[in-house]
This record gives structure tokens, C-alpha cells and sequence, in this order.
């Protein structure tokens, strides 16, 4: 089994999707705009394929089968199987997204999927006047939500953050959000791709058609009192890794590296996705090595006991997911 597992990401072409995936990825014969570059995906139907090495070609579920708990860790195959519990991706955003809710587990259960969608951001660059909704503005109940629907004062409800580049957003099931305009973001989120729409400013698609809403849904995913919500707050020491963010469903650190950083990872039982968010550096695990640098991701299996980050720049940062 490889050390080190890249992927071939998945693009998305959008209705609001921007350039910064095609430049930073250099696809230069793009014939459109990518809105989302999906890193590593298991979602059934659409699965990122292993990229180099013997399991070239294979996809995560694969993966899993083959080398079960030394790849994904004793516990998360117990409680997953070949399920990959993750998705990790890149938005590019040059027109703001819908006004939108994920539903909780028990809802998607309840709609024969495996996962809700919990998800967090980690802003890479941000335009002047780009923003995120992240829950109300204040504690709204169902009519007040209905009656700004109807008059078309949904904005009005929302409560909007400016956001700049560092920027870190747990957005958890139920919680209203959006992206605007202007903004390039990491995506750490469960395996899911349930979106219920709840306002897209009167949009239409390619055809020419007005853009569903799913408000049933989102009436029922909703978490009314969920308000006020602000960034996280964190500090990464110069060198070192620092918790950022612990859920029920993973948990995330930021790395920063100015010099030579081992990484003890023998208590996770569980494989680690490292992306890159500034600089660049090598990552080194037993024999093998790979670079890593702005957008890039690598997943490391949970086998591995142990990490040396040596950078290439002084600046490097790089966010490190778990379960």
C-alpha cells in the first residue's frame, strides 16, 4: 500500500462557478467555468479515482476493501465499512450560491441516504466586499421565514460576515449559509450532496428555466434558533499544529511549518487528508515522500504512524482532517 494516496479531482461546472480552480490547477483548456473541484469524493456514483502508484485508477471503496482498517483506521471501518465518511473540495465562487440548508443524519436517513451534511470553510482568498451567510441574523420562527419569503425579504433575515482569507466556518446541518461572490474556499464536509435551496434570487439555468427551491425540505431542515453566528477563532503557533475544530463527524487542524515539523499521528487511528492553504513543502512519511502546495490534496492511511512536514517557503499552512 502507497504511502501517500492522491486523486483525480472531479470538476463541476456551475451556474456560479469562478476561474480560480482552472488557474490554480492549470487547466488552461477548461471550456468552462469550474464552480467545484471535488479532491476526494466516495460519494457512490461519483468517486475521485486514485491517481499513480499500484492503486492506480482505484477508488476509495476499493481502497478500503483492499486494505481495510490499515487504510481508513480499526474504528471508522466498524462504523463506515467501505463507506468513505468524507468529502473534501475546492468552490470557486464568481456569482454568489443559493441561500441553502443540509439536513442533519437522522434526516437524510429518514431519506434512505447515508449521511447528513456537516461541513466547515477555510477561506484562501477572499475580494474586497465578499461575504458568507452563516445562520440568521437573529432567532426566527417558521411564519416570520414564510412571510419573508413571500414579500421577498429573505436577505434581510440573514446574518452576512464579511469574510478575508484565513476565514474558518463550521456551517453544521440545519444552518442556513451561503457563499457570495469573490470568495475561493476549502470544503471539509460529510459525504453528501444533499442541498435544499431556500432563496436563489430569482436565477434561472442554461435552458432558460427558473432554479428549484426546496423549501419543504428546507422548512424541515431548518434550525430556526440558529443565529448570530460568527467565525472561528483560532492561533497557530509558528511552528506547529493547532486544533481548529472538533465534531462529532471530524475533526480538523492547521498546520504551520517555517522550519523541519514531525507530526506524531499514531494516536488517531484514522486516516488523515492534508490541503494545502499557503506555501509549499514536502511531505515525508517512511520512504516516500510528495509535494504539497496551495489547493493540493494528499491522503495519508491510517498505517502511518508519523509525518515530517519540511517546507519549501516559509509561509506554509496546511489543513489536516480526521475522524
Amino acid at each position: 500500500m502507497n504511502t501517500f494516496f492522491s486523486f483525480q479531482p472531479l470538476l463541476k461546472r456551475t451556474l456560479w462557478g469562478g476561474t480560480d480552480i482552472v488557474r490554480l490547477k492549470r487547466f488552461n483548456d477548461a471550456p468552462f467555468k469550474i464552480g467545484e473541484s471535488w479532491e476526494v469524493s466516495g460519494l457512490q456514483g461519483e468517486p475521485t479515482l486514485v491517481v499513480g502508484g499500484p492503486d492506480d485508477g482505484k477508488t476509495l471503496a476499493q481502497l478500503v476493501r483492499e486494505y481495510g482498517a490499515a487504510f481508513v483506521g480499526r474504528d471508522n471501518l466498524a462504523k463506515y465499512g467501505t463507506d468513505f465518511p468524507l468529502l473534501v473540495k475546492l468552490i470557486s465562487a464568481e456569482q454568489d450560491l443559493s441561500v441553502q440548508v443540509h439536513p442533519n443524519d437522522d434526516m437524510a436517513h429518514a431519506m434512505g441516504h447515508a449521511y447528513g451534511k456537516n461541513e466547515m470553510w477555510y477561506v484562501l482568498r477572499a475580494d474586497e466586499g465578499a461575504s458568507v451567510v452563516s445562520g440568521f441574523r437573529a432567532p426566527t420562527s417558521l411564519a416570520e421565514f414564510d412571510a419573508a419569503l413571500a414579500d421577498g425579504r429573505m436577505q434581510d433575515l440573514l446574518n452576512i460576515i464579511y469574510t478575508r482569507a484565513g476565514d474558518l466556518f463550521y456551517i453544521p446541518a440545519g444552518r442556513i449559509h451561503s457563499i457570495s461572490r469573490g470568495n475561493f474556499i476549502v470544503e471539509i464536509q460529510q459525504s453528501s450532496n444533499d442541498t435544499f435551496r431556500v432563496y436563489d434570487y430569482d436565477r434561472h439555468d442554461d435552458l432558460g428555466r427558473p432554479r428549484e427551491l426546496h423549501l419543504a425540505e428546507a422548512r424541515q431542515a431548518l434550525n430556526f434558533a440558529d443565529a448570530a453566528c460568527a467565525p472561528i477563532t483560532y492561533d497557530v503557533p509558528a511552528n506547529a499544529a493547532a486544533d481548529v475544530l472538533q465534531t462529532p463527524c471530524f475533526s480538523v487542524r492547521l498546520v504551520a511549518a517555517a522550519q523541519p515539523l514531525a507530526l506524531d499521528l499514531s494516536a488517531l487511528d484514522s486516516f488523515v487528508i492534508f490541503v494545502g492553504v499557503g506555501g509549499e513543502a514536502r511531505l515525508v512519511s517512511g520512504d516516500e515522500e510528495v509535494e504539497i502546495s496551495v489547493g493540493k490534496t494528499v491522503l495519508l492511511p491510517a498505517l502511518a504512524q508519523n509525518l515530517q512536514v519540511i517546507p519549501k517557503t516559509p509561509d506554509f499552512k496546511m489543513l489536516e482532517t480526521f475522524i
